[in-house]
């Protein structure tokens, strides 16, 4: 989005608890499952100091979403089903596109481990790409985390890059993080997450819905740092060598980043631009591989 010159200028900033873009002055835009629509007037004096170029989520999600958070997906779409004559044709018609459909692996939702929020369901939406940590991974990385930082939750700031579900968001937030940002481009998802920030009542959380790679220069450039960056993009995107060095102008002195690959980057082959990076911890589940990293220039090497 470009910016105007003059008196049109954009202004850029998150509101408390809100999913927001750079828009102009004292304009709302509202995010309705994919629609951006324009709302109600935002004052300037509410924006934060967070600099970033997505939608503002000026109204909240709708109830019904926020209440049927922890129902099973199947029981909210029964009612919408297709009636068994209809004609193929009128169903090419009315959905080109179809979506596929979500493979078995993929679970329909995932649970918090630990902290405030212990075993609290958050729903997988069946959405392209959306594949979340599994339990069991989140629950030895977090192991980890919490060793890694002496159990001082409340000293850290995340920002998960890639939030999907959301479940490693979260579940920083479930163990005391001091603050939280979400990051999201698609449009519902991102609706998704702020229902489930709103109904868990998580004021630390922001959720962001915008792009990863411009929504990460523009925390650069408003100076924005983090203790721990969560990295886990799309598989066969080859995002993480694009990424990382973003997270390197996003990191503490001694910050963390966790980042899920294909391939262990801690072997003998390890890519060339695992240079600049250390593997601090290291795992494997399944076909998934998953590490701590930090930068090799860290003025604290985390043991």
């Amino acid at each position: 989005m470009g910016s105007n010159s003059g008196g049109d200028k954009t202004r850029m900033g998150i509101l408390s608890e809100r999913v927001v873009e750079a828009v102009p002055d004292g304009v709302g835009v509202a995010l309705h499952f994919g629609r951006i629509d324009r709302c109600s007037v935002v004052e300037p004096e509410s924006a934060k100091r967070l600099q970033s170029g997505v939608d503002i989520l000026q109204t909240k999600p709708p109830p019904s979403l926020i209440a049927n958070l922890n129902l099973p997906l199947a029981s909210r779409c029964h009612r919408n089903r297709m009636p068994k004559k209809l004609n193929p044709n009128a169903v090419k018609k009315l959905n080109p596109n179809p979506v596929t459909s979500r493979p078995r692996s993929v679970p329909r939702q995932v649970r918090i481990i630990a902290g405030h929020w212990k075993r609290t369901p958050l729903p997988v939406l069946d959405a392209a790409g959306l594949r979340p940590t599994p339990d069991r991974v989140r629950e030895t990385v977090f192991s980890w985390l919490t060793h890694l930082f002496d159990e001082q939750w409340n000293s850290v700031s995340c920002l998960d890059l890639f939030s999907g579900s959301g479940a490693l968001g979260f579940e920083a937030a479930s163990r005391g993080a001091r603050r939280v940002v979400l990051v999201e481009q698609q449009s519902v998802v991102a609706l998704q997450l702020d229902a489930i920030r709103l109904k868990l009542d998580a004021s630390q959380v922001t959720v962001v819905r915008g792009d990863a790679f411009p929504v990460a220069q523009r925390l650069i450039a408003a100076a924005e740092r983090f203790e721990l960056i969560f990295l886990d993009p799309p598989y066969a995107c080859d995002l993480l060598p694009r990424m990382l060095p973003v997270c390197a102008g996003l990191l503490s002195d001694d910050g963390i980043v966790y980042a899920e690959a294909e391939m262990a980057l801690d072997s003998d082959t390890a890519p060339e631009w695992m240079e600049e990076w250390e593997v601090i911890r290291s795992g494997k589940a399944g076909l998934v591989f998953f590490h701590l990293l930090q930068r090799r220039n860290s003025t604290e090497t985390k043991a």
